[in-house]
């Protein structure tokens, strides 16, 4: 293995992107025809948000060999991004029937269906990763969210969520989502209860500051005031950060 080719692996599995891009680019001037470095330098460069670039760099890997199914999905989301919507959408879906995808490959599809506009499709691929993996509490999150995108019933997505919750209590990310649903559908007190117990160490892993606000106000019109300043507070210095 050469030099320039562990180095890029290396810099991309520890999320040095930047640095994986241009390890892969002295492999490229190495060898044009590497698979694996125009691969990796697609990759490298859709994470950076460099969506034009890493889909040049997947096509010419797909024209010396088949992509991968990581990579085809990729490709596809990154179409979407720029606008090539159809195209993305029926790539997506090709993957979708073809019965091949793992559970998370699908439910990345169905952030690229979304991407596109297509929630209800993103809520298909969503099934037919449940159908692969009965229980996933991240399957049945993900899938409460574009049951709402999509008109459904808000009974539906409730009902997910309190799934979710049940399987995995101590995730503050699907708690949160259930607070939000039964807040705007004005079942304040429920909303509260779902978070009455988090502790600080699971509210200071939130990341999102408008998740932050809106739990913030949540408390405060509860009367959770301790709470409240405490949503408040981890929102301020994110935003300072």
């Amino acid at each position: 293995m050469s030099d320039e080719r562990l180095l890029a692996e290396l810099e991309f599995e520890s999320g040095n992107y930047l640095l994986a891009a241009q390890f892969a680019g002295y492999w490229l001037a190495k060898d044009p025809d590497a698979f694996a470095a125009w691969e990796l330098m697609g990759h490298a460069s859709l994470k950076l948000g460099r969506f034009e670039e890493g889909i040049d760099a997947l096509e010419q890997a797909a024209l010396l060999k088949p992509l991968a199914d990581v990579s085809r999905i990729e490709l596809a989301i990154a179409y979407g991004v720029l606008g090539r919507s159809k195209l993305s959408c029926d790539l997506l879906m090709l993957l979708v029937v073809s019965g091949n995808c793992s559970p998370s490959d699908l439910l990345r599809i169905a952030v690229g269906l979304d991407v596109v506009g297509q929630p209800r499709l993103a809520v298909e691929a969503c099934r037919n990763a449940g159908r692969k993996q009965p229980g996933s509490a991240e399957i049945q999150h993900q899938m409460a969210a574009y049951l709402l995108k999509s008109g459904q019933p808000v009974n539906l997505a409730e009902t997910l969520l309190h799934s979710a919750v049940k399987l995995e209590p101590a995730n503050i990310e699907y708690r949160i989502s259930l607070a939000s649903l039964l807040s705007g559908i004005g079942r304040r007190n429920e909303a509260i209860e779902c978070l009455r117990h988090s502790d600080s160490a699971q509210l200071a892993s939130v990341r999102c500051i408008c998740c932050l606000t809106r739990l913030a106000n949540l408390f405060f019109d509860g009367g959770e005031i301790e709470l409240a300043k405490h949503c408040a507070a981890q929102a301020a210095l994110l935003q300072d950060a």
